[in-house]
């Protein structure tokens, strides 16, 4: 949590840093919720009593597919530079370009380099 908030001082702007905060702290209780009740579910789903532990081995393996896939799910969904990427007007010829072809921008010509 004080490196996503020391992030968040340095790198939001100055006038909306409370609302940064607040929405960080919101989405870190989601989180904690979130957690808990995957926990709970988890244990009634794997039932695991005092010296029976065969199914164990079944509910670590579910725990780290879940830590493992939820995540990158997640930012396969929400990922905003895939969705900018595809969103991204054609530009047009790039001055470094316009050297390669033989042809100098105008204002270069103006300049006369």
């Amino acid at each position: 949590m004080i490196p996503m908030l020391a992030w968040i001082a340095r790198e939001a702007p100055a006038d909306q840093k409370a609302t940064y905060f607040a929405v960080m702290a919101a989405f870190t209780n989601l989180a904690l919720s979130a957690s808990s009740l995957g926990t709970q579910y988890l244990n009634r789903i794997f039932v695991i009593e005092r010296g029976q532990y065969d199914e164990l081995g079944m509910l670590m393996l579910t725990v780290i597919l879940l830590s493992l896939v939820l995540p990158i799910l997640t930012v396969v969904i929400f990922n905003p530079a895939r969705r900018s990427r595809s969103k991204r007007p054609m530009a047009g010829p790039v001055v470094g370009e316009a050297y390669i072809e033989g042809k100098a921008p105008d204002c270069v010509q103006q300049i006369g380099c």
